[in-house]
């Protein structure tokens, strides 16, 4: 019989009966798995116009993904930029659009959150973008 749970930094400690003694058993929460299967498709390449894809855990180590963050790398420079924050879709097929880029080739960047931290980054190919 299940007594009670509570969650904690670390995760969940249940306390349960199972008819002759109370018993506890504890389930360690930790940050996301890497999203999987990122992939960039070009709606229109001469007006920059860009969709990038994954695939994503809705839940990871008994913690829901609650976001993941789309990061942008530009050949020639050395810095990963920021481009924005996206919630998890029920199908877990995940995406960010955008119509701003220049020419240029480029790589993606997608790391997901939960409540105990950020997974590791998923890097897409190269795109690269033509006038």
């Amino acid at each position: 019989m299940y007594k009670q749970s509570k969650l904690s930094d670390h995760g969940y400690l249940l306390h349960y009966n199972n008819g002759s003694e109370l018993r506890s058993i504890s389930t360690v929460a930790g940050p996301p798995a890497r999203p999987s299967n990122v992939r960039c498709l070009c709606l229109q390449p001469a007006q920059g116009t860009l969709r990038v894809e994954w695939d994503g855990p809705i839940w990871s180590l008994h913690v829901p993904v609650h976001t993941y963050s789309v990061e942008l790398l530009r050949s020639g420079n050395p810095q990963w930029q920021y481009l924005d924050t996206v919630r998890p879709t029920s199908d877990r097929v995940c995406y960010y659009e955008t119509d701003k880029l220049d020419p240029g080739i480029y790589k993606f960047r997608i790391i997901a959150f939960n409540d105990v931290g950020s997974g590791p980054p998923a890097v897409s190919g190269i795109v690269e973008l033509n006038d």
